[in-house]
C-alpha cells in the first residue's frame, strides 16, 4: 500500500483474513469499494459558475443534490441564543461556519431549505484503485448569493456533504486609532456599494467573580455606508 500497489495489497489482505478477519476486511473495503469526498472550497463570487473538487475511488457515477441553506434563520437563532444569557456559551452554537457539521452530526434540518438542483456525473475510475479528482461545475441554480448544502452519493458507495458559500458582497475591515473602518463592495468587481445597511451584533463573556458562571454582554446597531462604500465606527 505504501507503494500504491493496491491491487497486489488486496491479495495479501485476503491471506491475512485467516488471522484477523475484521481488520483485513476493513482494509480490503477501503481499497476496493466506491468512495468519494469533497475537497475544501472557499467562498465563491456570485454570478460566476461555482465549482468544487471531488476526489473518488473505484466508482463510475455520482449523484448530486443541492439544497439552499436558510442563512437568515441561522443568524436569527445565533443572536437569540446569545440574548438568552446561557450559563456558558456553547461555541458550536455560535460558530456560523460550523453549520455543515451541525446539519450532518446534530440533524439540524431546520436550516435546510428547498432543493434547488439535482444532477449526475459519470466518473472514470483508475483500475489500480488509485484516487482521482474531478472539478465539478455546479449548476446555474447555485449562482445566486447564499449558502448551499451539496450532497454527493457515489454509486454503491458512501455519501459526502459540503456547504458552498456564494457571495455577491464583500466587507473589508481595517482597524484605525480607536475606530474601525469598513469597506463594502461588489464581490466580483470590487465596486463600492453606497447606502448599504450594515447590521452589527457584538458580544462577549464576562466571568462573574467568585463563581463559575458568565454574564453575556451583547449589543446591536445598524449603520449605512457612504457613497464610497465606507463606514467608520
Amino acid at each position: 500500500e505504501n507503494r500504491r500497489q493496491y491491487d497486489r495489497a488486496v491479495k495479501y489482505w485476503k491471506i491475512y483474513q485467516t488471522y484477523n478477519r475484521s481488520a483485513a476486511r476493513q482494509r480490503i473495503d477501503q481499497i476496493t469499494k466506491n468512495w468519494g469526498v469533497f475537497g475544501p472550497a472557499g467562498v465563491q463570487p456570485a454570478g460566476t459558475t461555482p465549482s468544487v473538487e471531488y476526489r473518488f475511488r473505484n466508482g463510475s457515477q455520482v449523484e448530486f443534490v443541492a439544497y439552499r441553506i436558510r442563512v437568515s434563520r441561522l443568524l436569527a437563532d445565533v443572536k437569540a441564543y446569545i440574548r438568552s444569557q446561557p450559563r456558558r456559551l456553547d461555541w458550536q452554537k455560535v460558530n456560523l461556519n460550523n453549520i455543515g457539521w451541525r446539519i450532518v452530526h446534530e440533524n439540524q434540518t431546520r436550516y435546510i431549505g428547498e432543493r434547488v438542483a439535482a444532477w449526475q456525473l459519470d466518473l472514470d475510475p483508475d483500475t489500480r484503485h488509485w484516487d482521482r479528482r474531478v472539478t465539478v461545475k455546479l449548476p446555474d441554480a447555485l449562482k445566486p448569493a447564499g449558502a448551499y448544502l451539496v450532497v454527493a452519493k457515489i454509486q454503491e458507495g458512501n455519501t459526502a456533504r459540503i456547504i458552498i458559500w456564494i457571495s455577491d458582497t464583500v466587507i473589508v475591515k481595517k482597524p484605525l486609532k480607536e475606530q474601525m473602518l469598513y469597506y463594502v463592495a461588489d464581490a466580483v468587481t470590487g465596486r463600492p456599494l453606497g447606502a448599504v445597511n450594515v447590521d452589527f451584533f457584538g458580544y462577549r463573556s464576562d466571568n462573574i467573580q467568585g463563581t463559575q458562571r458568565y454574564r453575556i454582554r451583547h449589543t446591536h446597531l445598524q449603520r449605512k455606508t457612504d457613497q464610497d462604500g465606507l463606514l467608520i465606527l
